[in-house]
């Protein structure tokens, strides 16, 4: 699962960059998105290896004024949305996609990302 394998890489990651430190304590903010609410998501947070040290807390549902990266996703979206159109016209693929893609978020100024 897609989610899963992010959180979990995300927590190894975390615990990496504080040597394993089982006395840090972390929130993952997560919205409220159907699949960041499944089943094996929770079984995961309910790890003692992970709840010790890492805690799920959700937005509210229908906020995304909370969650700034809903902006940045809309930019993203809008200027590959338009991009990719493009390309698909003149029969380009998934990795003209790809290139657009990291074209975007590598061009995304400072002051939109803060």
């Amino acid at each position: 699962e897609g989610v899963l394998s992010f959180i979990e890489n995300t927590f190894a990651n975390l615990n990496t960059l504080t040597g394993n430190d089982r006395s840090a304590k972390r929130l993952l903010i997560l919205d409220d998105a159907g699949p960041h609410k499944r089943p094996t998501i929770s079984s995961y947070f309910e790890n003692e290896a992970v709840s010790s040290t890492l805690r799920p807390t959700y937005l509210p549902p229908h906020s995304p004024f909370l969650n700034p990266c809903e902006e940045i996703f809309g930019l993203i979206a809008t200027n590959l949305w338009r991009e990719e159109f493009q390309s698909v016209l003149k029969g380009h693929n998934i990795d003209t996609m790809t290139k657009t893609l990291a074209h975007q978020c590598a061009n995304m100024s400072k002051e939109l990302i803060i």
